[in-house]
């Protein structure tokens, strides 16, 4: 599903982790410096194939070098989107920053990228309430976004 206008919020790519998180979770920033590569180059698909603009939420962190945001819009506040006809929503973490992001900018026309999205360490799919409250979408580069119907725990 292509709208004319989409923006794709990549969430928090920050490059250090809380300290308390690292405290927690040693593993956790490499974890997301690992993904970020890999969510960098579905960016460069999606920028290429125009399937999406890209806008970085960055909450007033550094954003991890793995991700070229190079000439692309970051904000420190969701509610300074500009209104598109479609929002979509990835990044880090689903269940903690993505689900803040969508809460606080409360556009119906928004929905959830689950494989560009990454899952904090305390959750598990099946828990996480995120994810069954909203759209949920998958991405390929052959077909951009897709809307998905995620039964997770149901058999």
């Amino acid at each position: 599903m292509l709208y004319d206008m989409a923006t794709l919020v990549v969430v928090d790519a920050w490059d250090h982790c809380e300290r308390e998180d690292l405290e927690q979770f040693p593993y956790l920033e490499k974890q997301m410096h690992s993904f970020g590569a890999y969510l960098n180059t579905c960016l460069d698909v999606i920028r290429k194939q125009e399937h999406a603009k890209v806008v970085h939420l960055k909450n007033g962190r550094m954003l991890m070098p793995e991700i070229n945001w190079e000439g692309e819009m970051r904000i420190d506040h969701i509610e300074d989107l500009p209104m598109d006809d479609f929002t979509y929503f990835c990044g880090f973490h689903i269940g903690i920053c993505i689900k803040k992001a969508m809460d606080r900018l409360g556009r119906p026309n928004s929905g959830l990228v689950i494989n560009l999205s990454n899952l904090f360490p305390t959750h598990a799919w099946d828990q996480d309430s995120k994810i069954k409250q909203h759209k949920n979408f998958l991405w390929s580069a052959k077909q951009g976004f897709e809307p998905a119907q995620i039964r997770i725990g149901d058999t």
